[in-house]
């Protein structure tokens, strides 16, 4: 049986489980990194967790919560938090996986390995914990410094006026404090992104979920979401507009969205419906040097809107597969790859790019 396309060697040490194999439960569709390494699961899959706080508290609940009592897999297991609490309760034999050469740890069961090339045969793990990515560049990562996105559409991209109120609801505004920056204004912190095909766009400060559950989620020390719009007369319009918020000025911007969407629209003939996305990962890789990945999405032809709404239509057929996540209230993160988005907008004018700096 193969391992990933490579077969095990003889000398592959294959753990001796304790408890009878069992069939794999919907806990393991939790997470769909998890699925990567299913074949070395015999009965249950977790998702990785940053260990500290409430992040470490959640994944011993998970472990705890577990009807199996078996040999357990951590890939990518740090300084081990949950191989000591694994033996606690009672699982074995418990082993870890880094590739930090520093966290390797013989004696507590950690060992050197690849998360794409484990040393375990088929079947052999009774529970693994595998760690979930921002799409497919986190594995190249042992730690993410920082995260700046952002959004940037064409001039003659559709939007409406409910969509319009709710940017005029923060623009001036001061926004909730988020990872590595205390204080925010709305449409401020003005400053230029570069996309391939589309050029330079002014970009500003918005306000999303996203900005509290990254963090969370990825331990992000510093995040930024901005968006821009393509034609600079409209962006510094708006920016000049968030200063007299700021200042206070004796006007309520939201009300005159009507007005200001209709001058918006006047603008279209000197625009495109060419727009983009941008994703700039910088951190430390596994060899502790400074990594550097951007990711761009740029989409023509008008297609831009269809972005958004391709993770819906994703998890709406996995559903119809029966793939289904555990029930209950998550944030909507980590449940579809970037490959599965991809796949999914085939058809549509629509290029991703991507540049590595070391």
């Amino acid at each position: 049986m193969s391992v990933f396309g490579k077969k095990p060697s003889n000398e592959v040490e294959k753990p001796e489980v304790q408890s009878p194999p069992v069939q794999m439960s919907d806990f393991s569709v939790r997470a769909d990194r998890a699925a990567e390494h299913a074949k070395y699961v015999r009965a249950y899959a977790l998702p990785g967790y940053r260990m500290h706080g409430d992040r470490l508290r959640n994944a011993q609940a998970d472990i705890a919560a577990l009807p199996v009592r078996g040999s357990l897999l951590d890939v990518g297991c740090g300084r081990g938090e949950l191989l000591d609490y694994a033996r606690e309760r009672g699982f074995g034999p418990v082993m870890g996986t880094e590739t930090v050469p520093a966290l390797i740890n013989p004696a507590r069961g950690v060992r050197f390995a690849e998360g794409h090339d484990l040393p375990f045969a088929d079947q052999s793990v009774d529970v693994v914990i595998c760690n979930d990515v921002i799409e497919h560049v986190l594995p190249r990562f042992r730690k993410i410094h920082s995260l700046d996105y952002g959004i940037s559409p064409g001039q003659k991209t559709e939007r409406g006026l409910a969509t319009t109120q709710a940017i005029l609801g923060y623009v001036g505004r001061r926004l909730r404090p988020c990872a590595g920056f205390q204080i925010r204004y709305g449409w401020q912190d003005l400053h230029v992104q570069a996309y391939p095909d589309i050029g330079r766009r002014w970009m500003s400060n918005c306000e999303i979920p996203d900005l509290d559950l990254l963090p969370a989620k990825y331990g992000v020390e510093k995040i930024r979401f901005s968006a821009g719009m393509e034609l600079s007369v409209v962006h510094l319009g708006l920016w000049l507009l968030s200063w007299a918020v700021r200042l206070k000025f004796p006007f309520d911007l939201p009300t005159y969205a009507p007005a200001l969407l209709e001058t918006s629209l006047w603008f279209d003939r000197f625009g495109s419906a060419d727009g983009g996305m941008h994703m700039i990962v910088e951190g430390e890789n596994h060899a502790g040097q400074r990594a550097v990945v951007n990711w761009f999405i740029i989409a023509r032809s008008g297609d831009g809107p269809y972005i958004p709404a391709v993770p819906a239509v994703v998890l709406v057929k996995k559903f119809v597969a029966g793939r289904r996540p555990a029930p209950g209230a998550v944030p909507c993160v980590g449940l579809i790859t970037l490959q599965d988005y991809l796949d999914e907008l085939h058809g549509f004018d629509v290029n991703t790019y991507e540049f590595t700096d070391h």
